[in-house]
C-alpha cells in the first residue's frame, strides 16, 4: 500500500543533467513525454515525489480515465511472476466482469499510469536485466501508456534511455534557513549543514532534533546521524527503511565532502548498530 502525506512533502521540481535542463514539474513533464526515470541518492525524495503524482492524478482523473498503478520493486525481486502480471494483478481492482479483457482494454487504449518504484531495489543482477528487458517491451508496445521509474544513481547506466533521465532539484537555501530562522534557531545555518540538509530526509532529522534542543546554539551532525540510526533500526519509526550499507553511503559522502571532521569512528559506529 502507499500513501500520501502532504505535511512530509517538499515542492520540488525535476531538471535534465544538459546545458538547456530548465526546471519542470514532475506531473506535467509525465503528461507530456509519457516516460521519466527519476535518480537520485537515497533519501532524496523519489518515492515521495511517485506519491505525490500519484495523488494528484488521482485527482484530475477521478473519474477512472486515467489509472496510476504503484509497483515497488522489492515486490518483483521477490516475485517470480513476469512485470506484466504483476500489473495485471494490482489492475483487476479497477474491472468488473471479465478482467482480463478489461485490463488489455486499458492498456490499448492508454488509460495506465504505471509507477515503478526503485529499480535499485532489484538485487539480483540477472533479475535486473530480465525487468529492463520486460520495461522496454511493455514501452514499446503500450507506447502512449505513461511509464514512471525511480533508481538511485548508483549502477543506473541510462538503460531506460538518457533522454528520460530526470533528477529532482535540491532544497533551496532560503529554504532551509527560513524554516530554521522560523523554528527561533539558526539566522545563519553554517554551509556544511546547508549542504547536510539539501537531502530531505536529513532536513527532517535535523528539523526534529532541533524543535527539541534545548540550547538552540548548540548543534551537531553526530546529533542526526545516532537519532537516525535510532529511528531506522531500533525503534523502527520510519517507513521507508534504508540498509546498513546505504545509510553508510548517505551519511559517508556528506561527512566526507562537506564536514572536515568525523562524525565517529568504526568502532563508535559499530556500537551504534549492533
Amino acid at each position: 500500500s502507499m500513501s500520501f502525506n502532504q505535511s512530509n512533502y517538499f515542492d520540488r521540481n525535476i531538471y535534465q543533467d544538459s546545458i538547456d535542463g530548465h526546471e519542470q514539474d514532475s506531473l506535467a513533464t509525465l503528461l507530456k513525454k509519457h516516460r521519466i526515470i527519476l535518480v537520485g541518492e537515497a533519501g532524496y525524495g523519489k518515492t515521495l515525489e511517485s506519491y505525490r503524482i500519484i495523488s494528484e492524478l488521482c485527482i484530475k482523473f477521478s473519474n477512472y480515465k486515467l489509472i496510476p498503478v504503484y509497483v515497488p520493486l522489492s515486490e518483483y525481486d521477490f516475485s517470480s511472476d513476469s512485470l506484466l502480471n504483476i500489473i495485471q494483478a494490482k489492475l483487476k481492482y479497477f474491472c468488473e466482469g471479465n478482467a482480463d479483457k478489461t485490463i488489455k482494454y486499458l492498456l490499448k487504449n492508454n488509460r495506465v499510469a504505471l509507477f515503478f518504484d526503485g529499480i535499485d531495489d532489484i538485487s539480483d543482477e540477472r533479475k535486473k536485466t530480465k525487468f529492463y528487458s520486460e520495461a522496454i517491451q511493455l514501452m514499446s508496445i503500450y507506447s502512449s501508456n505513461y511509464f514512471f521509474f525511480t533508481t538511485r544513481k548508483n549502477g543506473y547506466n541510462n538503460e531506460l534511455g538518457e533522454e528520460s533521465t530526470f533528477y529532482l532539484t535540491q532544497l533551496p537555501d532560503n529554504k532551509i534557513q527560513r524554516d530554521f530562522i522560523k523554528m527561533g534557531k539558526y539566522h545563519n545555518l553554517p554551509k556544511s549543514y546547508v549542504e547536510l540538509f539539501r537531502n530531505p530526509l536529513l532536513y527532517k532529522i535535523g528539523k526534529s532534533i532541533l524543535s527539541e534542543t534545548v540550547n538552540k546554539d548548540l548543534f551537531n551532525r553526530t546529533q542526526i546521524f545516532i537519532t537516525y540510526f535510532e529511528n531506522n533500526y531500533r525503534k523502527k519509526k520510519y517507513e521507508s527503511e534504508l540498509s546498513y550499507y546505504d545509510t553508510l553511503n548517505l551519511f559517508g559522502k556528506f561527512s566526507y565532502e562537506y564536514f572536515e571532521k568525523s562524525s565517529f569512528t568504526f568502532s563508535e559506529l559499530d556500537k551504534i548498530m549492533s
